[in-house]
């Protein structure tokens, strides 16, 4: 990748701004999306992830990377909506304080937000995660999450199916086990296919035969 994610930041890397806008039934708030569209590849997704010992399999790994950025690490989505427009966004706690724009950005391969990262992965009001949040901190940090999710699942779905605790799994890294959306639904199915290896489905999202042959 030819990213100098050193150089990173919101004030010289816009990309685009997305309206406040109804979707699926969900209300999904005007945000500032900034970084960089450089996309990695399957084959490096696979043999970083594969590089050491994971909880949680390859292909939850892939569906997330899939649905929430597109393979790109580092593009970053700052909630602005959630941030000065929604006062129970986090019960309140950031509600128009500038200070905290860094706890409401969401962050590479798997978009999650700047509180879920303070300050065990990065340092908090962190100007530029980009310089330091590698490929590899990215993986480690969502095999730790994801995870935690689906003890979480397994627990509250203990008599379910596969299925059910992976969907609850999927639900809970979105905030509520119990939830069902289109989003997680879309995230669901992705795992099905990549995990049962649907040629047809991993060539549409860009997959070669040698990144197919790896999983």
């Amino acid at each position: 990748m030819q990213v100098d994610s050193k150089n990173l930041k919101r004030e010289n890397s816009p990309l685009w701004q997305e309206p406040t806008r109804w979707q699926g039934g969900i209300l999904i708030y005007r945000a500032i999306v900034w970084g960089s569209r450089e996309q990695v590849s399957f084959k490096e997704l696979i043999e970083v992830w594969n590089s050491k010992i994971r909880k949680c399999d390859v292909s939850i790994m892939l569906a997330n990377v899939i649905n929430e950025s597109a393979r790109m690490p580092y593009i970053a989505r700052y909630e602005i909506g959630q941030h000065y427009d929604n006062p129970y966004f986090m019960g309140g706690q950031y509600f128009k304080k500038p200070t905290d724009e860094f706890e409401c950005t969401s962050f590479g391969l798997f978009q999650p937000m700047g509180f879920h990262l303070v300050p065990k992965h990065l340092p908090e009001q962190c100007e530029n995660p980009f310089a330091e949040f590698s490929l590899e901190k990215q993986m480690d940090w969502f095999d730790e999450f994801m995870f935690a999710c689906f003890k979480n699942s397994r627990r509250i779905f203990s008599r379910g199916s596969l299925f059910q605790i992976v969907y609850g799994a999927i639900a809970g890294y979105a905030g509520n086990p119990y939830w069902h959306s289109w989003i997680i639904d879309k995230k669901v199915k992705t795992w099905e296919k990549v995990e049962n290896k649907d040629l047809l489905f991993l060539q549409s999202v860009g997959f070669t035969q040698e990144e197919i042959d790896l999983l």
